[in-house]
């Protein structure tokens, strides 16, 4: 199979493009379960031995306003203290949803945009008799691609935030209003 960004001939994916449907999912689900409710969008890329899920409009209520009023450290510091405790069970997700052991995960959020990023580094598939590692850089293309999802998916999630601040704006206006 031809690589789309440099026509290079590459092997199979080790990971469908299902099983990554199955792994955004899954997550969606994980944070739906333990958050008490889930991102709006997610989507699972692969490269690699490297899986990346990115979340959007990840905040709960209680986090949007802590964040609103000048206090993202405590959202922050939920959230890192949340992934720790949570590590087993997203990994367990991922090996599940992909059949493939994972090496390490790393979890991160970016608190202006309401965005985090689930990052799982595979155990490498081994290698067939004469195969060659090769290293390389990431295609400009495929940087230009990923750099221009993430943009996507960070606007949609300021626009549902403007959209729940002007809704939340009119419920409360319209509560306090004489009548």
């Amino acid at each position: 199979m031809a690589n789309p960004y440099n026509g290079h001939d590459v092997a199979e994916p080790t990971v469908t493009k299902a099983q990554l449907a199955d792994v955004s999912t899954a997550l969606v689900q994980l944070y739906r379960r333990f958050y008490g409710r889930g991102p709006t969008r997610a989507k699972t890329i692969f490269d690699g031995n490297v899986i990346t899920t990115v979340l959007a409009d990840i905040f709960t209520t209680v986090e949007q306003t802590l964040v609103d009023r000048g206090r993202p450290d405590l959202v922050t510091g939920v959230r890192v203290a949340f992934q720790e405790a949570m590590r087993h069970e997203f990994v367990a997700t991922v090996e599940a949803q992909t059949g493939r052991e994972v090496q390490s995960f790393t979890s991160g959020v970016d608190i202006e945009h309401g965005v985090a990023t689930e990052t799982f580094i595979l155990v490498p598939l081994p290698e067939e008799p004469g195969d060659q590692v090769e290293v390389r850089q990431a295609d400009p293309a495929l940087r230009r691609a990923v750099r221009d999802e993430a943009e996507g998916i960070r606007s949609e999630g300021q626009a549902l935030r403007a959209e729940a601040r002007q809704a939340g704006a009119r419920r409360s206006s319209g509560r306090f209003a004489s009548s």
